[in-house]
């Protein structure tokens, strides 16, 4: 029985594939490894929110993500986002929602921002907040009160 071309190309395949399957298996088995091992983040711990004083700060959970969230008397303060990996770098996806119950005024920011590998540990300004606010005494005079704030981020290891 002769067998052609087409016939004897797939047996030589097929015997190819059988003799080098281990090795196939061995790099498709490392690969995965070294996906795993090369977690987005796993060098960083949390980020902290820096403003008006205070610090607000929200452990990285597995999945990349983070959350945080203060409501007390006077401020209502919800900080999420999420990060990854890029290069060296990472990217920063950040939302901040801020409401001051004692002005009655509420600030939102959300922004992604790429934070270099030699600027973790640094506060990094994402946001300056500008409030005026007009109010009128007993006398129908005018008072104006001017503030201004800053937002920053810090990544921890």
């Amino acid at each position: 029985m002769n067998k052609d071309h087409t016939e004897l190309a797939v047996e030589a395949m097929i015997k190819y594939g059988q003799e080098n399957i281990k090795y196939i298996w061995l790099v498709a088995v490392t690969m995965i490894m070294l996906g795993c091992s090369t977690d987005p983040c796993v060098d960083l711990k949390s980020i902290t929110l820096i403003f008006d004083g205070s610090e607000l700060t929200a452990e990285i959970q597995p999945d990349s993500k983070f959350k945080a969230h203060v409501d007390n008397d006077n401020i209502r303060i919800n900080f999420s986002g999420s990060i990854k990996r890029v290069k060296q770098d990472y990217l920063l996806d950040v939302l901040v929602v801020k409401e001051s119950k004692i002005s009655k005024t509420t600030n939102q920011v959300n922004t992604t921002i790429i934070i270099e590998k030699d600027k973790v540990d640094e506060p990094i300004i994402i946001a300056g907040i500008y409030q005026h606010a007009e109010s009128t005494d007993e006398k129908n005079n005018v008072k104006v009160t001017v503030s201004a704030s800053t937002m920053s981020i810090k990544l921890n290891r």
